[in-house]
This record gives structure tokens, C-alpha cells and sequence, in this order.
């Protein structure tokens, strides 16, 4: 709701409380309704493999309506808009969850429905998105943001836990795809409550005001700021690094040890509760040392991956392979935790109020499109390289799709090396907003 004044220590109270329910209801959701339960339901449709490797590219297509969260903003304020666009977001899984009607006897109809319903799903999800760190600014005071922040995404991640537990129950009692589409269905339903609380979501008029405000204006003001141009590179950097780094882990343990899809999906799971652990520390963590260091952090840990992924790929038995891939993705849950806190702390707290709105939506143009596409396209080629084409990993589990992952692990890493400069030259923060980060444990509303 719109408040016509700024908000009192009640309203951020309650708007707080409503921000950290609605994760807790998201992480179940999302578990439920995420790609990974698109892409099972479309290969048990009879989907081909190229229909589900497209879904991937589905993110970044989706961004095409990030627009439409400005425009919704602007005459509804970020809460409201935001809560319906995730609705929205919801309401498309339930079209995804819908081809199941169709069956594999329609393959035309079952891709169409799964292919419109994804790009509608990351279309409103991009919409809403592009709100929430507006959002969490108006809510949140300077000496308790980094805590919300890092409570917020620890409930998202634990309870995706939670949804995580639920779905491999589930799936292993039965497969068919009616089951598939009455947990996306069920996953659905459950998004429609996160949304409801989203909604509930107090705020002044500032982020409304913000959305109305034309947008070149503050564009430009935005890049005359070098501290802001340091900070877009760094980011760009770091998702570069991601994308490189995080998906092939998953093909080391199916096509390079030959593990089956449920024990790689068990040997991957510590990156969720990393991930919830990890963002309740960065609430601790970025107060301390600050979000810059957050940041660099996360990027060194997946530097770290890489090469821990090339060494162990020299293992002469399957023995130290169990725990090691259980200590990597711990390590990486942990440090996808701390650049997603860490981008949001300091993007929060080193822009002004009145280009958030603005500034959000470069952050997440560039962020997300640009360093997202430019990732696929850096993994992609390395991955033809090092498997000469996918022949060295067409059969799992053999010394010649090792030594190909090793190769591919070793070439990302030395590339990804002179990144390390981008986030070395971002600015700290300022001596007294570093000051009032860490006088965040003493915020009333968090005793």
C-alpha cells in the first residue's frame, strides 16, 4: 500500500516482515516451478533436445518485458506492481504445467505451450525483479539493510531446502508427467500466497515518483558516476564468471564421472543449504568487512572451483570424488550467496534513492542480458574446444571425458584470472555508511 508520507518504524516493520514471508513462500515455490522441473516435464512429454536446451535461453528472452515493471511502477508503485507480476509469473507456470493435456501425442502443441509459458514465466518474473531492490531501499533504513538483505535471501535459499526435500520425495515415488505437472501446479499455487504478501508491502510515494521520472535523464546521470561504471563492470565480470563456472560442475559428476541424474541432483544439493547459511552470514559479514569484500570473496571462491574441479578430474578412483563434489558445490551455494547479497548491498547503498528505479533497470539489462549471453557464448566455446566437439564426452564416465572437463576447467580459469581486476577497482563505500553497516545488529525492528 501507498503510504502519503514517509514510512513510520511500524510500516517498515511490517513491510520487513511481509519481504521475509514472501521468500520463505517463494524458495517452495520456485523449487517446485523452476527450470529444472520445466526442462523433466519436457523431456517426458517427448520434447526434443533442442526445445529443452532453448529453455535456458528463456532468462535472458525474457527481459524483452522488463520495461513493463517501470511502466506498472509508475502508475501502481513497486509493491503492488511487483506482486502482480509475480502472480502473473505464477499463472504462466500453470500454462507450462497445462501441456501435459496435450500429452506426446501432440508434440507441435506440447512445445508451444511449454515455449510460450517459460518466456511468460522469466518475462514477468524480469518484470517484477527489476522492482525489488527499489523496494527493499524504501523499506529498509542504511544501518539495517545489509541485514534484511541477508535474512531475506537466507529464507528464500532454506526454504528451497524445504521445497527441494518435498519435490525429491515426490518424484521418487513416481515419474509420470501428470506428476511432474500436479507438483509445478501445486508449486504454482504456493507463488500465488508469495505474491499476496508481496503486495501487502508498505512504501511511500518515492519509487512511484521514481518510475515517472524520464528515463534518460537518469541514465545518463547514473554513468556520469564513475563509482557506478566500476561497479556495472565488476558485475558484468562476475556473472561472466558464474556462467563459466556453475553449470559445467553438473556435467563433470553425469558425463565425466557418469553419475545418474538423481545422484548428481543429491551430490549438488549442499549448494542450497551453503546458499541459506551463506546469507544469513553476509548479514554479519558485510557489516564487518563491507559488501566490496563480499564481492570479491565470491569471485575468488569460484576462481577456486574451477581449479578444484581440474584437480580432481586427475583422481585415479571414484573414492575422493563423493566428497569433494559435496565440498564444491557447499563452496559454490556459498558463494553465489555472497555476490547476490553482495551486488544488492552495494548497489543499495552506494545509489541514490531517486535513480534506483532507474539504475535497477541497467543493473539487471546489463547484469542479466549482457554478461549472461556473453558467459553462454565464452562456456559454449571453451566446451567445443576442450571436447573436440563432444566427442571426447559422448560416452560418460571414461578417462577422455576427464581430461576434457580438466582441459575445459583449466582454460576458464586462466581467462577468468584478469577479471579479478574489475572487482579490485570497485569503491568502497564511504567511512560513514561502512560506519552505520555495522551498527546494523542494534536496528530496533531486528531485536
Amino acid at each position: 500500500m501507498i503510504r502519503p508520507h514517509p514510512l513510520t518504524a511500524d510500516e517498515r516493520r511490517r513491510a520487513v516482515r511481509n519481504l521475509y514471508l514472501f521468500n520463505a513462500f517463494n524458495g517452495v515455490a520456485y523449487m517446485c516451478v523452476g527450470e529444472t522441473v520445466v526442462a523433466l516435464l519436457a523431456v517426458k512429454l517427448g520434447c526434443s533436445d533442442a526445445l529443452v536446451a532453448s529453455l535456458g535461453t528463456m532468462l535472458y528472452l525474457g527481459f524483452a518485458l522488463l520495461p513493463l515493471g517501470r511502466l506498472a511502477a509508475a502508475r501502481w508503485g513497486a509493491a503492488r506492481s511487483e506482486g502482480l507480476f509475480w502472480f502473473l509469473r505464477n499463472l504462466a507456470a500453470l500454462l507450462i504445467a497445462s501441456a501435459v493435456w496435450w500429452g506426446p501425442d501432440h508434440p507441435a502443441a506440447v512445445a508451444a505451450t511449454i515455449l510460450a509459458g517459460s518466456f511468460l514465466f522469466y518475462g514477468c518474473r524480469a518484470a517484477g525483479v527489476v522492482l525489488q531492490q527499489p523496494l527493499v531501499g524504501e523499506i529498509t533504513l542504511p544501518d539495517a539493510r545489509g541485514r534484511v538483505i541477508g535474512v531475506a535471501t537466507g529464507l528464500f535459499y532454506a526454504f528451497m531446502c524445504v521445497g527441494l526435500v518435498g519435490v525429491t520425495t515426490l518424484l521418487r515415488a513416481d515419474e509420470s508427467p501428470r506428476t511432474v505437472a500436479l507438483l509445478i501446479a501445486v508449486g504454482s499455487a504456493i507463488g500465488f500466497v508469495s505474491s499476496w504478501f508481496l503486495s501487502r508491502i508498505d512504501e511511500s510515494e518515492a519509487p512511484r515518483a521514481s518510475a515517472r521520472v524520464p528515463i534518460l535523464r537518469d541514465v545518463r546521470a547514473l554513468f556520469s558516476d564513475a563509482r557506478f561504471r566500476r561497479f556495472l563492470t565488476a558485475c558484468v565480470a562476475l556473472n561472466v564468471t558464474v556462467m563459466a563456472v556453475w553449470p559445467p560442475s553438473l556435467l563433470v559428476l553425469k558425463r565425466g564421472y557418469g553419475h545418474s541424474d538423481f545422484e548428481a541432483l543429491l551430490l549438488s544439493a549442499p549448494q542450497w543449504i551453503a546458499s541459506a547459511l551463506g546469507s544469513f552470514a553476509t548479514a554479519s559479514f558485510g557489516r564487518r568487512f563491507g559488501p566490496r569484500k563480499e564481492l570479491l570473496g565470491g569471485f575468488l571462491a569460484y576462481l577456486s572451483l574451477a581449479a578444484g574441479w581440474a584437480l580432481l578430474s586427475f583422481a585415479p578412483s571414484l573414492s575422493p570424488v563423493v566428497p569433494c563434489s559435496l565440498l564444491f558445490f557447499a563452496l559454490g551455494g556459498l558463494a553465489r550467496a555472497f555476490l547476490d547479497n553482495g551486488i544488492s548491498h552495494y548497489y543499495l547503498a552506494s545509489t541514490p534513492a531517486a535513480l534506483r528505479m532507474p539504475g535497477s533497470i541497467v543493473l539487471y539489462l546489463v547484469f542479466g542480458v549482457v554478461a549472461g549471453l556473453l558467459g553462454i557464448a565464452l562456456s559454449a566455446s571453451i566446451m567445443h574446444w576442450a571436447t573436440d566437439g563432444g566427442a571426447a564426452t559422448a560416452v560418460a564416465g571414461r578417462p577422455e571425458a576427464l581430461a576434457a572437463y580438466r582441459r575445459y576447467f583449466l582454460a576458464v580459469g586462466a581467462l577468468l584470472l584478469p577479471a579479478l581486476a574489475p572487482v579490485l577497482r570497485i569503491v568502497p563505500l564511504r567511512e560513514d555508511l561502512r560506519a552505520r553497516i555495522r551498527l546494523a545488529p542494534r536496528a530496533p525492528h531486528h531485536r
